[in-house]
């Protein structure tokens, strides 16, 4: 992350220097503030084998992963109707007759939109789909069975979390987007990857339980680590 023309300019010498013999891509670094003004959203759509989109999905990131490996996933998502940067997207993919499963991370810093990459997968935290209800899984099966796949990019509002409720609630930034997420839990219209049907025996609601008390202890102390490196910076 160069702060100057000239440091770019001093990393792209070494890079060549060393026998690199290809282009350099400079792009903006466009970082999450910590006054929270940046918005995170994340875009997963689903393209047949002709290369039409048939599905697209869009959500706002309520709670993303603090550390470990699983850092920059996200642990709840609110979805809502797709956008002006969704259509352009579905019209880049549709154009470049793109096939499968694409997804995009997307930040939103005031009027501006940043589409970062296209994953040419689903990402790890696919499953908000279900929450508008939208299967990937279903989906991929219907092709390999030559069946109908409509397009349809209107769907109904979900919250879908990997985590406790108690630790979205506390851990949320966005008040906002975190009463819409309630309400939408209040009215039944939510997803977890636990709510399997057929798999609600007594050593699997345990092992439930279980996990999601741990990661409610991980993200208290994930915080508290961020929190301090967050006043370290501010004091330096």
């Amino acid at each position: 992350f160069p702060d100057s023309l000239d440091e770019a300019r001093r990393i792209a010498k070494k890079i060549y220097g060393s026998g690199y013999s290809g282009k350099i891509l400079l792009q903006e670094y466009v970082g999450k503030k910590a006054a929270g003004s940046t918005a995170s959203s994340v875009l997963t759509v689903f393209c047949d084998s002709c290369g039409s989109v048939r599905k697209a999905v869009l959500g706002d990131v309520l709670l993303e992963e603090l550390g470990g490996t699983a850092r920059g996933n996200y642990s709840a998502i609110v979805t809502r109707e797709l956008d002006s940067i969704s259509y352009k997207i579905i019209a880049m993919l549709e154009g470049i007759g793109y096939t499968g499963i694409a997804n995009f991370d997307i930040l939103r810093d005031g009027e501006r939109s940043y589409c970062l990459e296209l994953n040419p997968r689903q990402g790890r935290s696919f499953d908000y789909l279900r929450a508008s209800g939208v299967n990937i899984a279903e989906l991929l099966l219907m092709q390999m069975r030559g069946e109908e796949i409509t397009r349809d990019f209107k769907y109904p509002s979900g919250f879908w979390r990997s985590v406790s409720k108690k630790t979205v609630m506390k851990h949320a930034a966005d008040r906002g987007l975190l009463k819409t997420a309630l309400h939408l839990e209040k009215r039944g219209r939510y997803k977890t990857p636990y709510d399997l049907r057929g798999d609600r025996g007594f050593a699997r609601r345990l092992y439930v339980a279980v996990h999601l008390l741990r990661e409610g202890r991980r993200y208290k102390a994930l915080s508290l680590v961020k929190r301090k490196a967050l006043k370290t910076e501010v004091g330096q």
